[in-house]
């Protein structure tokens, strides 16, 4: 039984990495996943306090990953049409690799604000 449980933390901690980059997965809450199915072993590998560190800076990362883009479109006079552009143009983004990953939100973040504009002068 040892053995699922090693091979389902190890699956939830690939995808909980991959959850890091692609945004529409949990990367963080997948990986402390992991650790928890971890525990299910007859031997845990894993203290009571270590899990609790980490699940509490895993709600840490969490809240942060949500609070930091509200933030900063904010504080740099974002509109809700520049959110959702930079949302559309990552996730199409992904397909074109890496320079896409780096160049979707942008194009998406700027033509996002320019559909915003242009119906606010209606």
């Amino acid at each position: 039984m040892d053995q699922l449980w090693l091979i389902l933390g190890v699956i939830f901690m690939v995808v909980g990495l991959v959850g890091c980059v692609l945004p529409f997965l949990p990367g963080p809450p997948l990986c402390y996943g992991a650790l928890l199915l971890q525990q299910l072993q007859s031997d845990p590998p894993y203290s009571t306090k270590f899990l609790l560190w980490w699940g509490a800076i895993t709600a840490l990362v969490v809240a942060v990953d949500y609070l930091v883009p509200i933030y900063g479109t904010r504080k740099f006079g974002g509109t809700r049409y520049g959110v959702w552009g930079c949302v559309i143009g990552l996730i199409a983004g992904l397909w074109l690799g890496p320079l896409g990953l780096i160049a979707g939100p942008f194009i998406g973040a700027f033509v996002g604000e320019l559909i915003g504009n242009a119906k606010s002068e209606d």
